[in-house]
């Protein structure tokens, strides 16, 4: 018999896939009655990934009005990349450090590897669903290597909106590139090089606020 707690977890893996796959489209209205049936579920696991949805930044609640998948500006994803590219970058110059000065091991950062060799492959596929999914793993691994904990805070602060721009504008990113980008800057890691680390975790997102303004405006 499945509990609340899963049947929750059901549902909002349901809806982000359809936000994902664009069935719920940006500004749409969706309807916890209509989700329910759906779902062949109760209104309350479905009003609860609502709300986990709404925390993360995906579906806004609009009071008399309704709930409806959330419409991000383009200047609130360029916004969301210009600080993610001065906390990753200076993320990514402490671990390099860290392997530098024999803190992190290579083994360490093998998780790193793997994560790059299955978006390679989810890229061959197409595959973006999957490629995303792996991407925000990729870059848990990478948060979680960093010894300063105030950046760790503020990343994180910023990660729930962070990842929400990254399902919306997926379809639209070069992930060939960015594959390139990850292997990049997997092997400044290894190699200990801070600046280069540095330097390619910044130009990758720099990269991608290009395209926003590119594609959006």
């Amino acid at each position: 018999m499945k509990t609340h707690t899963s049947l929750t977890a059901i549902a909002y893996e349901n809806i982000k896939e359809q936000i994902l796959n664009q069935v719920l489209r940006p500004g749409s209205a969706i309807g916890e009655i209509e989700l329910a049936q759906q779902l062949e579920m109760s209104r309350t696991p479905v009003r609860d990934a609502i709300k986990r949805l709404e925390s993360e930044g995906l579906v806004e609640v609009i009071p008399r009005k309704g709930t409806f998948i959330r419409h991000l500006t383009a200047n609130e994803l360029i916004m969301c990349y210009e600080v993610t590219e001065g906390l990753e970058g200076m993320l990514a110059y402490h671990i390099a450090a860290q392997v530098r000065e024999c803190l992190i091991t290579q083994e360490q950062l093998q998780p790193l590897r793997q994560c790059i060799e299955a978006m390679d492959s989810y890229y061959e596929q197409n595959d973006p669903k999957s490629w995303v999914m792996t991407d925000e793993k990729y870059h848990e691994i990478l948060y979680s290597l960093c010894d300063n904990t105030i950046l760790q805070e503020y990343i994180h602060k910023i990660r729930t909106q962070f990842n929400c721009v990254s399902w919306f504008i997926t379809p639209r990113v070069d992930r060939k590139r960015s594959n390139d980008e990850h292997k990049e800057l997997y092997q400044s890691l290894l190699d200990g090089d801070a600046e280069k680390a540095r330097s390619v975790a910044q130009a990758q997102r720099a990269r991608i606020r290009e395209e926003i303004k590119k594609n959006y405006i």
